[in-house]
């Protein structure tokens, strides 16, 4: 082996792959995509964490990495979709998103789930569980309170009535 064949061997171990299909009906799910104007892989083994999968689109980015040098032990190793990928995030923050907009985000105490256009916020310390979409508002309020149909803050509340008289903790809104 040369010094050039050498050179050009590693300068082919790690490079930027565009996916183009995607099969995840193995053991492994495996990738294939484009490196090079010429070099269409298959069969690529796709390494996830424990815990999480996804099915990145078509057109995503990542790399390959040709394991020893060889060409026929390729792994994909990053993939993600600037399309898709949220973005504002400060330090710290987390977020876990698909391609159809749906997102769960992380922001040190407190949680975020936005679902097909309808949003959930979870406040841990401060108890508030809120619940939005279709006017359909869920609230748990710093007194331990369950608020039905919005803000106690912003609209007017009542104990809500049982077969057994009034709820200790459950109310509604009325008006």
């Amino acid at each position: 082996m040369t010094i050039s064949d050498s050179h050009d061997r590693v300068g082919v171990m790690l490079r930027r792959m565009t996916l183009s299909s995607v099969d995840d009906s193995g053991d492994l799910q495996t990738v294939s995509g484009r490196t090079f104007r010429t070099d269409q892989p298959t069969g690529i083994a796709r390494l996830l964490e424990f815990g999480f999968g996804s099915h990145p689109p078509e057109g995503s980015q990542g790399l390959v990495a040709a394991l020893g040098g060889r060409q026929d032990r390729l792994v994909a190793l990053g993939i993600g979709s600037a399309a898709h990928r949220p973005r504002g995030l400060q330090p710290g923050h987390a977020v876990l998103y698909d391609a159809h907009g749906n997102a769960i985000r992380l922001f040190g105490e407190r949680v975020e789930m936005a679902f097909a256009g309808h949003a959930v916020t979870v406040t841990l310390r401060g108890l508030e569980i809120t619940a939005a979409g279709d006017d359909v508002v869920i609230v748990v309020d710093a007194d331990r309170r369950l608020v039905l149909g919005g803000d106690p803050d912003e609209h007017p509340i009542a104990k809500v009535i049982t077969e057994a008289g009034p709820a200790l903790n459950v109310w509604a809104r009325t008006g």
